[in-house]
Order: structure tokens, then sequence, then C-alpha cells
């Protein structure tokens, strides 16, 4: 029942729409992230969401991803939210 209820309200929840599209691959823990095949710089911040809306660490990440993430000012990437199948399917392209 716990399961059926985070799948809800992962289902539920509010992505932010200027937030980018891309593919995670698992973070290495050097600063750094890559996404779509890029090398992106990490804040100090960086905050990661899984696809039940949970913050996790990054070193928990493991495979490649569907994302959406958000850069500061500087061009660092700050917030991450790792999608459902449903989720990317939901978003326009």
């Amino acid at each position: 029942e716990a399961a059926a209820q985070l799948q809800l309200y992962a289902a539920q929840r509010t992505l932010p729409p200027d937030a980018k599209i891309g593919v995670m691959l698992p973070p290495p823990g050097n600063g750094t992230i890559t996404i779509d095949g890029k090398l992106l710089p990490l804040s100090p911040v960086s905050q990661f969401r899984n696809r039940q809306n949970l913050i996790v660490m990054p070193m928990t990440i493991q495979g490649k991803n569907d994302v959406i993430y958000l850069s500061d000012a500087s061009g660092a990437v700050h917030r991450v939210w790792m999608l459902q199948p449903a989720e990317v399917n939901s978003l326009p392209r």
C-alpha cells in the first residue's frame, strides 16, 4: 500500500515547465554530471529526486535515467528529477 501511495504521489508531482529534458548517466562523484553526453558542473547544493519524488544521494543512482533538470545562474546543474515512463511520455519534446 505504501508503494502504491508513493506511485500516486509521484504521478501527481509538479515538474518545473522551464526544466531541460535529458538522459543522465550515474554521477561519478567528482562534482560533474553527464546529461545527453555533455559533461556539466554540479552546484554545491545540487539536489536529486528519484521517480517517487524522494531526495536521493547522487552515489545511489544507477544506470541511465530520463531526467529533467534546472541549472543555476552560473550554468551548474542544481536540481534533477528522475522521470517515470509516464512522465517522459507526457513531456513536450
